[in-house]
């Protein structure tokens, strides 16, 4: 390429790879990759550079694959039968009086309100 057409950037580029060349060939990095058959090709960019594709190989499943049952035509079982049997099991419970889970506490309420008027009025002095 003739040096009138390149920009700044495209000469200082070229003066940064040969300068990595020189650095690799002192460091001995082409002649290691000519003696494990890599061939180093100091023409060749990244981008003329290109991976051998892979071979895609389909598998077989080894289980059937799951597929929806609305897709495959078959009709629901659930009939909505058993949302009708707990509501009628909640109203039997209710006519027989079934009483609610009481909240068990080791303390009740007015535990709770003595002990905070116990420890109240020093936190206020201390904020106050």
């Amino acid at each position: 390429m003739p040096t009138e057409v390149l920009t700044e950037y495209e000469r200082q580029r070229l003066a940064h790879v040969a300068r990595n060349r020189e650095y690799m060939a002192r460091l001995g990095v082409t002649t290691m990759a000519a003696k494990i058959g890599l061939g180093v090709d100091t023409t060749a960019t990244n981008a003329t550079m290109t991976r051998p594709k892979k071979i895609k190989i389909k598998k077989e499943p080894s289980e059937p694959t799951r597929r929806s049952s609305r897709v495959v035509g078959i009709k629901a079982e659930f009939t909505g039968d058993e949302i009708d049997d707990l509501d009628e099991d909640d109203a039997d419970d209710d006519a027989r009086g079934a009483t609610k889970r009481k909240r068990s506490s080791v303390y009740s309420d007015d535990d709770h309100v003595a002990a905070s008027r116990e420890w109240l009025p020093p936190a206020r002095g201390a904020v106050l």
